[in-house]
Parts: structure tokens; sequence; C-alpha cells
């Protein structure tokens, strides 16, 4: 009879044991499901932000770029505001955001976000930049050439709609690729660095002698965007 009383024991430790341990792994199954859900994009609502920026695109034929920023208040940038959300559009060719359009997108969205969402939307905010430039030309280079593709490949370099890509700046100008890029990213600062970067790749130039920023990093915020006011190309033969 003890026997029998032991062996049912250890069934029943057994058991238990292996039920806590499914327990447990089913509860971290569970979270782990959740969090997955709620970061990853859903289909035809807004919930990520992902899901904002891909509706904003099906809204309208003419935004070009969006890019979503939870918590943000544009009237008060610093402080995070829970439940708010603020789409930031960039319309096409460099357009300005209208308010028929505006109005088109906040409708789009106001059909597919959570009910406890608000929703902003937001044109860009662009900071100018002033870029002057002296290169070295090589021995063989047109000067009177060179200038005008130098000017050319640096506006492309910082199209809000297609730049930020320094080697497909430089290829598309010279015709060799059609492909422009996916525009400057919100946020992204600009450097001193990146402009010789650019410079170094252009056919015809030997080196790069100076180049001028009003500062030598221009800081970008998530929500901004720079915006070439002049450049000024100065070659030495």
């Amino acid at each position: 009879m003890r026997k029998s009383s032991d062996s049912k024991t250890r069934k029943l430790k057994a058991t238990t044991g292996t039920s806590r341990a499914c327990t447990s792994w089913l509860l971290q199954w569970c979270r782990n499901g959740a969090t997955r859900f709620f970061l990853r994009p859903t289909r035809n609502r807004a919930v990520t932000a992902e899901d904002f920026e891909t509706l904003v695109l099906e809204s309208s034929t003419g935004i070009a770029r969006a890019k979503t920023l939870p918590l943000f208040d544009p009237a008060e940038p610093g402080v995070p505001k829970p439940g708010l959300v603020s789409v930031i559009v960039l319309p096409k060719g460099g357009a300005p955001l209208s308010l028929a359009l505006r109005t088109q997108v906040r409708e789009y969205l106001d059909a597919r976000r959570l009910v406890t969402t608000i929703i902003y939307i937001v044109e860009a905010e662009f900071i100018s930049v002033d870029v002057s430039v002296t290169v070295v030309k090589t021995p063989e280079a047109n000067s009177v050439e060179l200038e005008p593709r130098i000017r050319k490949i640096i506006e492309e370099f910082f199209d809000p709609e297609f730049g930020g890509n320094p080697a497909l700046a430089v290829s598309y100008v010279a015709g060799i690729s059609e492909d422009r890029g996916t525009g400057w990213e919100f946020g992204r600062n600009v450097y001193r660095s990146e402009l010789f970067e650019l410079l170094e790749r252009i056919d015809g130039v030997d080196h790069v002698d100076e180049i001028t920023l009003p500062v030598a990093t221009v800081h970008i915020e998530e929500y901004q965007l720079p915006e070439l006011q002049n450049v000024s190309v100065t070659i030495i033969t």
C-alpha cells in the first residue's frame, strides 16, 4: 500500500510540475504575442506609426511622403501627450499643404483611427541652409560645364522628396540611373562630412578645398527637413 501511495505522490508532483511549466510557457507566449500584435502593421486601420504613414499615402495621390510622430503636440513639441498622434504630410512637387488636402487626409484617417486617438495633420517645417563649396577640378574637366553640374547635384541631394543619398544624387544628375531615392529623412542633421562625400563622387572634381555651412552641423528636429536656399560653387583650376 505504501508503494502505491508513493507512486501516486510522485505522479501528482510530476503532473503539477508539468502544469506549472505549461502555464508559465502559455503566459509568456501570450505576452510575446500581444507585443507582436501591437507593433506590427494592421490592415486598413490606423494603429501603428507605419499604419498612419501608409494610410496617408493612400488618402491622396498628391502626397509624396508622410512621417508619424506619436505623442507629439505641434503647439508643445517638447511635451509628450498620451493619445495624440501628429502626422507630417509632404505634398508632391514642393506644393504647400492646402486646406483641402489637409481635410482629405484627416477624414481618411478619422474613419480608420482608434476612438481614443487624437490626430493632428502637420505641414513639414523647413530649416534654411546655405551652402558654399570650393573644389579643385581635374586637368581635363571643363569649368563651365562642371560648375552647374555640381550645383544641380547639391540641389538634388537636398531635395526633400527624393534626396538624401549622395551616390543616387550623383548618378541621377549624370544620367546613369533613374533612381532618385526616397527623400531626406525627417530629423536627419546636415553634416559637412556628407557634403565632402557628395562632392568627391563627382567626375571632374580632383578634391574639395572648402565647404561652408551656417554651422558645422545643421541640427534638424524630428518634425523638420532642411531646405536649400543658396548655393555658391567656386572652381579652382
